[in-house]
Parts: C-alpha cells; structure tokens; sequence
C-alpha cells in the first residue's frame, strides 16, 4: 500500500479490494494505483532484495528495495504467492493471493507467539 502512494501522483486513486474464492478456499487481495506504471524490464527482478526501479520519475523517491522482497517471503510463509499486473504511465495492480487458512493461520497465533513476527 505505501508503494502505491509513493509512486501514484497526487491526487490518484488508490483502490484495495480482497475477495474470497470459496471453491479454492482462496483469498485475493488487490492494490490497485495510477502510478507511474512497472516496465516488463523491472517486473522479473521487482521482488529481490535491493531491487528499485531506475527512472527519471523515481529518482527522488525513497525506499529500501527490501519492501516487495519482504512482502513476497510473508506470503509465501502462508503459503500464498504475490504477483502484478502493470502498464507504464498507467498504473499498476499488486495481487496478493492464498488460502484462507494459509492467512488466518498468521492472524491466530497464540497471544505470547507475536514476539517472532516482524512486518
């Protein structure tokens, strides 16, 4: 969600949306931004670690690179995957997708178990 209002214009629409899939007991959530879009050069590489996206447009934002790799290995954790859909100059749709146990699995954890977990 931060990349989304990072990378979006001021004034762009940033929309959340999740859905459940019963027959594949399948949770999808989506991000959608009218941001500055990901090129098919980036898209392989945007969910390594220290990976940014080198443009004009991108040159005074800040960030890590670490933020896509992180969310990336707390899906797969839950058994989930992460991908996107984008156009450059057009915005982006980040997918968040995976079992309604695999994502509940994290959010019922015995109370004295939280101290493991780091967002």
């Amino acid at each position: 969600m931060s990349n989304a209002v990072k990378y979006s214009p001021d004034g762009g629409t940033i929309k959340l949306s999740a859905r459940h899939e019963p027959h594949s007991h399948r949770v999808v959530i989506s991000i959608i931004d009218e941001g500055i879009g990901i090129g098919p050069e980036d898209r392989d590489l945007l969910f390594t670690t220290f990976h940014r996206i080198q443009r004009p447009e991108t040159r005074n934002i800040k960030g890590s690179g670490l933020g896509l790799y992180i969310a990336k290995e707390w899906t797969k954790a839950m058994g989930g995957e992460i991908w996107l859909e984008s156009e450059l100059r057009k915005g982006s749709t980040f997918f968040c997708g995976g079992t309604s146990s695999g994502f509940l699995s994290i959010i019922k954890r015995p109370e004295n178990d939280w101290k493991n977990i780091y967002v």
